[in-house]
Formats: C-alpha cells, structure tokens, sequence
C-alpha cells in the first residue's frame, strides 16, 4: 500500500469511525441527560467540525507521518501527547485553544473504545497525557511580561500552604485554592469598611460534588464583590477544620494586609515568591485545575468555562480562559 493510499485510508477510517459511533446530530443531549444517558457522541455541526475536521484529521495526519501508523486503531497516549506537544503547544496557539484539543482527546478515548468494541475488539484506549498536557499547554501561553513570566498560579501550592504559619491563614488560603473564593470571601476584605467574615452561617452542608459528580463536597455561600453570592464547593476535610477552628474561636476575620504577609512569606519560604501573585494566585490554581476535572470527566469547554466563571464568582464563562488561564 503507497503513501498516498495510506492516508486517503487513514482519513476514510476518521470518518467511518466518526459516523459509525460518534454522529450525534439530530439526537437530543439534554433528552437523553433527562433519561439518565450520558452521551458520548457529537451532537452539533459546531462541534463536529472542531474535532473531526480541526483535530481528528490533523492528528492521524501527524500520526501517520511521525510515527508512520496505518491505522486510526494504532494511535496510543505517546502519539497523542507529542501531537499536542508539538503541533498545538510547539506553535504557541492560545491556552483556551489547547484546552478545546485536550476535550477533543477525551471524546476520542471514547468513539475509539466504542469503535473497537463494536468490532468486536476489547481494546480500550486511554490517553492520559490530554489531561497532565493542560497544565504544561496553559504555562506556555503565558504572557512574558505577567508575573515574571511564571504565571499567576503556585507551581506548588500546597507545599505553599502547609508553610503558613498562622493556622487561620492556612484554614484561609485552602479555602482560596480548593474553592476559588477570594480574600474577601474567606473573611480578609481589601476594604476596611467591608464586615466580610466568615461564620457558622456560610457553610451549607456536605453534597455530591454538582460539577463532577465523583465526591462529596462541603458547601460554602459567601458574599464577595459586588455583592454577588457564590456557592463554592471544597474537600469535606478542608470544609470540617474550617467549621472546627470556627466553633472554638468564632468567626474568621482578619486584616488583609496581615493575611498577605503570611502567604508572601510562605511563597519566600517554598521559592514560589512572584511580584504580584499575593493570595490571588491560589485562586488561579484553582481554576487550573477545575478544568482537568472537568476534561477528565468529559466535560465540554463551554460547561467547564461556566462554571469555573461561576465558582470565580464571576458573570461571564471568557472571564477562565482570558484572566486566568495562560496568564
């Protein structure tokens, strides 16, 4: 079989692979969510052409000339991470862009598992580097005038953390990095007319984790700028000690400044001291990571931009890939 033949081959099989398994168009998501079916095809033409057409076809075209497979079913976690690595990282596309190929890769886990069990094959494919590549994709999009050019969010943040000093402070930097609230929501407000504090009242109860469904989470409603309220969902440890430390030395307030010095000083500590990062850097950690959560789960790009906007309490889902992602 010639080079040519080769990839008319490769591509037939895209296609064939994508209408035999993947084709959702004309069937209703949110039908099927109701019934209580995950789906995990392609329900709409946008996206149809943002990962078949966009990536699938560009990767088995670097697949095929790289690692010279002559099967879509040859593709492994190796091809996969270089094609991300060098073709969408290497060429310096933005974070929000790379996020979408990362998604793509979790949805082809899925049509190529589900095309090899229809053949007839127990082959299951994973490629977990669509998942550790978010986070190597996001530092390279990094403006080189932002914070050094490292990036807003800790390298290492809960090595961060555990060097506090100050137990109030570290019950409040957890809350920032496992729940995205700001300063002002773990009770240290920039403004010192604000009463912003945290007590009793703001913890809501243990749930199943909305977003992800795959833990329990503790459920804290704050008050932060604008007077916007935000439901934000952290560790039941994280939610205990909290409620613990409150129930013995009352509600948590405390000087802004006073709580800054303390993270400063644990960034000086841990050599993860940037110009600027301050405590709000623990809540782009946060994000950075809401969003492998939710690749990792299958999540779309517009769903994790939503809600990583909303536990950011912020009103817009471009406010994640445009503030806190590749920053």
């Amino acid at each position: 079989m010639g080079k040519k033949s080769d990839i008319n081959y490769l591509h037939g099989q895209v296609e064939g692979i994508y209408h035999a398994v993947g084709k959702g168009i004309g069937e209703s998501r949110h039908l099927l969510k109701r019934q209580g079916i995950r789906s995990e095809k392609i329900h709409s033409d946008s996206t149809r052409r943002a990962y078949i057409d966009d990536r699938f076809h560009p990767l088995v075209d670097f697949a095929h000339q790289r690692f010279g497979i002559k099967s879509v079913l040859q593709l492994t976690d190796e091809i996969v991470g270089s094609w991300i690595r060098e073709e969408r990282i290497g060429k310096h596309l933005a974070a929000s862009t790379i996020n979408v190929d990362v998604a793509f890769v979790g949805k082809l886990e899925k049509m190529l598992t589900n095309f090899s069990r229809m053949k007839g094959h127990e082959k299951e494919f994973s490629f977990p580097s669509r998942v550790t590549t978010t986070r190597e994709a996001i530092r390279e999009g990094i403006n080189p005038n932002a914070w050094e050019g490292k990036g807003r969010s800790y390298e290492r943040p809960l090595e961060l953390i555990e060097a506090i000093r100050i137990e109030m402070h570290q019950i409040m930097a957890e809350l920032q990095y496992y729940g995205g609230l700001r300063a002002e929501g773990v009770g240290a407000p920039r403004d010192k007319y604000s009463k912003a504090q945290v007590d009793l009242g703001n913890f809501m109860g243990i749930v199943l984790d909305p977003f992800t469904k795959d833990r329990l989470v503790g459920v804290i409603e704050v008050t932060e700028k604008g007077g916007k309220t935000t439901k934000h969902y952290v560790p039941v440890p994280v939610y205990e000690r909290a409620c613990q430390y409150i129930e013995i030395n009352g509600p948590i307030r405390e000087n802004y400044e006073c709580y800054l010095r303390s993270i400063n000083k644990a960034a000086k500590a841990t050599n993860q001291s940037v110009r600027g990062r301050g405590d709000h850097g623990l809540k782009h950690n946060f994000a950075e990571e809401l969003v492998n959560r939710g690749l990792k789960h299958g999540k779309t790009q517009e769903t994790i931009y939503a809600e990583g906007a909303r536990q950011c309490a912020h009103a817009r889902m471009n406010i994640l890939p445009k503030y806190y992602l590749g920053r």
